[in-house]
C-alpha cells in the first residue's frame, strides 16, 4: 500500500481514504456555500447603509458557512469512518487523521474565499510553510502513526484558522478587479 501518514502497512489507501471522505463528499456543498456567500454578501451591500453594518453581516454569514461546512464534513466523516471502524478497517489512531481532513475542509473554504478577495499570494505563502512544517516532520521518519497524524492534524489546524481569521478581514474590504 501507499506509504503516507506514518503508515506503511497494507490497507493504508483504505485508510486515507475513509479519512478523508467527508472532506470529498462535502465539496459540492461546500461549493453551494460559497456561491451563496456571494450573493448574501450582495444583498447585504445593498441593505447596509454603512460599512460597520455590512461588516457585521458579512461576518456573520462567513461564520455560519464556515459552522455548517464543520458539521456537514464532520458528520459525513463519523458516519463512514464509524461504518468502517466497527468493520474493523479503520485504526483507532486513524480518526485524528480524519479530524484533520475536517479542517482541511474548513481551510479550503476559507482559502477559496481569501482567493476570492483577491489575497491568492497570501494562500500560496501560508500553504507553502505549513506542507513545509509537515514534510519536516515527515522527513524525521521517527513518528509512529499517533505521531504522524497529530502533525497532520496540527497543520491543518493550522491553516484552517489563519485562512479564517484572513478570510474575516478580507471579506469585508474591497476588491479591485483586474
Amino acid at each position: 500500500g501507499l506509504v503516507g501518514h506514518g503508515y506503511g502497512m497494507p490497507g493504508t489507501v483504505l485508510i486515507l481514504s475513509i479519512a478523508a471522505s467527508g472532506m470529498v463528499l462535502s465539496m459540492g456543498y461546500a461549493e453551494w456555500l460559497i456561491v451563496r456567500l456571494r450573493i448574501d454578501a450582495a444583498a447585504a451591500l445593498q441593505a447596509t447603509p454603512l460599512p460597520s453594518q455590512f461588516a457585521r453581516s458579512i461576518r456573520r454569514r462567513f461564520g455560519a458557512a464556515i459552522a455548517k461546512l464543520a458539521v456537514a464534513v464532520t458528520l459525513v466523516t463519523a458516519a463512514v469512518a464509524g461504518g468502517a471502524s466497527l468493520a474493523g478497517r479503520f485504526p483507532s489512531h486513524a480518526w485524528l487523521l480524519a479530524a484533520a481532513y475536517v479542517f482541511l475542509a474548513i481551510a479550503f473554504f476559507a482559502g477559496l474565499t481569501l482567493v476570492i478577495a483577491g489575497r491568492t499570494t497570501v494562500v500560496l505563502a501560508i500553504s507553502a510553510f505549513i506542507l513545509l512544517e509537515i514534510l519536516a516532520a515527515m522527513a524525521v521518519g521517527a513518528l509512529d502513526p499517533w505521531g504522524m497524524d497529530v502533525v497532520y492534524l496540527t497543520g491543518c489546524a493550522a491553516l484552517a484558522a489563519a485562512f479564517t481569521v484572513l478570510s474575516l478581514r478580507a471579506i469585508v474590504r474591497p476588491v479591485v478587479h483586474r
